[in-house]
């Protein structure tokens, strides 16, 4: 049996403080709550989906790719100046 479509989910009795923090969470993304929730959920979902091993692959993968600089040699410079 399939899912097709968009479905639909009732969250009942979200304690306040929880709705509250949600709701600046949400705020500071510039999403709506139903879009932070959402987020948060499928962020969830897809962890659930990738072994600690494969993250930490995706993780370095991720690093070796960016630029950086040499740090050492950096704070030599700043104690320089």
């Amino acid at each position: 049996m399939g899912f097709f479509g968009m479905k639909t989910l009732t969250i009942r009795k979200v304690p306040d403080d929880v709705y509250l923090d949600l709701t600046e969470w949400a705020a500071e993304n510039r999403r709506s709550l139903q879009e932070q929730v959402l987020y948060i959920i499928e962020e969830d979902v897809k962890l659930r989906h990738i072994s600690v091993m494969e993250s930490a692959a995706e993780y370095r993968t991720r690093l070796a790719t960016r630029q950086t600089g040499d740090v050492v040699q950096d704070v030599r410079e700043d104690r320089e100046r």
